[in-house]
């Protein structure tokens, strides 16, 4: 896989011993923040991390978002979490690839190190996604399986000074439901109903006066 951005270890103090350790995943839960999708309808998805305690601070993580299917377009993401910065980019403000999805945390560190408690619930970004014109359910997956640097979920236990990488991988079926026919308001039935009360006065006054 082409390297995607710099090694994060580099970005950790020296004084942490790199012990890469795959051994199991990161628990992913995802919100979706709407809770009826239509087609051509816009909406957004949150994803989140249920850290590890025991492997320590969640500090940088990376993902790829896939979706195959016609029903559904990713359209990008946002990284709002305090003390998480967006690496998705170069240094050129471009995107690495069009699905992938990184962050680092970049707290008040050194002076502050324990910014967060281990076993923390973390947002780590907001995806964004636009259904397509069929109604149908399709799955989303987010793909970080841990390849050494580029994808999942790093781990730094500031106690041990010891480094633990795992796997982010989850997927999310999305239903998009047809167009909903828009009902006629009232105000507009009783305008009709009134027209054609009208029409209706005209066309007998039209014919007594033709008899």
């Amino acid at each position: 896989m082409k390297r995607k951005w710099i090694p994060l270890v580099a970005l950790i103090p020296t004084i942490v011993l790199i012990t890469a350790i795959q051994a199991w995943s990161t628990t992913i839960t995802f919100d979706i923040l709407d809770t009826y999708i239509e087609v051509n309808e816009t909406f957004s998805v949150n994803v989140y991390a249920q850290e590890d305690a025991a492997s320590g601070d969640l500090n940088s993580f990376g993902f790829d978002v896939e979706v195959l299917s016609s029903l559904l377009t990713y359209t990008g993401y946002d990284i709002t979490a305090s003390d998480w910065m967006d690496v998705g980019y170069n240094t050129d403000n471009v995107l690495f690839d069009a699905n992938y999805v990184a962050g680092f945390w970049n707290p008040n560190w050194p002076a502050d190190p324990f910014a967060t408690n281990a076993g923390d619930t973390i947002l780590l970004a907001t995806l964004d996604f636009t259904a397509g014109s069929s109604a149908g359910t399709t799955t989303l997956s987010i793909n970080g399986e841990n390849d050494g640097m580029d994808l999942g979920a790093f781990y730094t236990n500031f106690y041990t000074y010891t480094n633990t990488n795992q796997d982010i991988l989850a997927s999310l079926d999305i239903t998009i439901h047809a167009a909903t026919a828009t009902a006629p308001e009232p105000t507009t039935v009783l305008l009709f109903g009134l027209g054609l009360a009208g029409m209706s006065g005209i066309l007998r006054k039209t014919q007594k006066r033709l008899s």
